[in-house]
């Protein structure tokens, strides 16, 4: 289990860090912001995946770790674009959603990397790999979940009133 007693911590600490960030902002943030809960179920998903699982060592555990980032992030992204009402259309929402996913894993990984090189580890880390999986993972969560998660937006407006979601068209 890395969450206790890492083999290297600062290796280990470069793998949750995404994991704690995203635990801070929403906890933050759920009051005034609050997320439907299969966006909280598939967060926590993660963040159990990661802290009891992952390891220093790349193992095919790292590759799961990667795509349950890339699921949840283009979950938490979707949902915060249909909310705020910045994109309109499926097909244009999903395009914007991984998109950012990619953004965001490939900063993580150049973030990485350069801390990596700062503490004198090896800054050979197969970021390509773990790119295309958070866009898989992406991809997953958009095909899998897109009905379901627009269906828990719309309970989610019956509580807060101040949400119009545009049905997906039957295409």
């Amino acid at each position: 289990m890395s969450g206790i007693r890492p083999y290297e911590l600062v290796t280990w600490a470069l793998e949750a860090a995404p994991m704690l960030l995203a635990l801070f902002v929403l906890l933050r943030t759920r009051r005034r912001y609050p997320l439907s809960d299969l966006v909280y179920l598939c967060v926590l998903l993660y963040v159990a995946v990661l802290a009891l699982v992952m390891g220093p060592d790349r193992t095919p555990y790292a590759g799961l770790g990667h795509f349950l980032q890339g699921f949840a992030l283009a979950l938490v992204v979707r949902e915060v674009l249909i909310r705020s009402q910045v994109v309109r259309g499926s097909r244009l929402l999903s395009v914007f959603v991984a998109s950012i996913v990619l953004a965001l894993s490939a900063a993580f990984e150049v973030v990485k990397w350069a801390t990596a090189l700062a503490f004198g580890e090896d800054g050979a880390l197969p970021a390509q790999v773990d790119m295309l999986l958070a866009l898989a993972g992406a991809a997953s969560a958009l095909v899998v979940f897109a009905r379901v998660h627009d269906w828990r937006l719309k309970r989610l407006d019956r509580v807060r009133r101040d949400l119009v979601i545009e049905p997906r068209s039957a295409h």
